[in-house]
């Protein structure tokens, strides 16, 4: 559902810039992912990524933009939780810079963190995510909410595109590894700065 995110005015951000928003300073808890999320698809600059509504607590579904059109979805909590997950993966977008004015400590603890979330989202650690993760999910969800109301004709026009959309085409998967095992995505994407002890190693099933 995130197939269309235009990250440009992130990545141009200076790290006082960056932390402005994101307020990534220790102590603040999961609260960067959620200042994350709205800087990149709540943003009144960014139109391309706004790609998920939802209009009240009481909705027992939720809009998101996949394959050209605006769907309607039944599970909004796997929304929330695929909102998470994606935005603890954009975090990598940024990794450069924060690395480069963080203290090794803060920098090794977010990055941790950010491997968590990730990991708790994912659908593949087996058992529901923790109290921290469950708590931030009420807040996507109560800031969409207020995106929602903010632009009643995107929701609209979102309503009527998703009841005139085509059924949602299969895509193959490209891979069948688990990302966290030797030959997945995530962890062969960082296996080197793994090595060179950059990047906070991969959760372990325990976790």
């Amino acid at each position: 559902m995130f197939g269309r995110s235009d990250i440009s005015h992130i990545v141009d951000l200076t790290f006082k810039e960056l932390d402005q928003h994101l307020k990534l300073r220790a102590g603040t808890g999961l609260t960067p992912f959620l200042n994350m999320f709205k800087l990149i698809h709540l943003n009144d600059e960014a139109p391309k990524n706004h790609n998920v509504l939802m209009e009240s607590k009481d909705s027992d579904f939720a809009l998101t933009f996949r394959q050209r059109h605006w769907r309607m979805i039944g599970d909004p909590e796997r929304v929330f939780m695929d909102c998470l997950h994606e935005t603890a993966i954009q975090f990598m977008d940024v990794e450069e810079v924060m690395q480069e004015n963080m203290s090794e400590t803060a920098y090794r603890q977010f990055s941790r963190l950010r491997d968590l979330v990730e990991y708790e989202t994912s659908g593949k650690s087996g058992k529901p995510a923790g109290p921290e993760v469950q708590r931030m999910l009420v807040r996507f969800c109560e800031a969409i909410i207020d995106f929602t109301g903010r632009r009643p004709d995107l929701l609209e026009y979102a309503k009527a595109d998703q009841a005139a959309a085509p059924p949602l085409e299969e895509v193959p998967k490209t891979r069948t590894l688990p990302m966290w095992q030797p030959g997945g995505d995530r962890f062969e994407a960082f296996r080197q700065m793994r090595e060179d002890g950059i990047y906070a190693r991969p959760p372990g099933p325990n976790i």
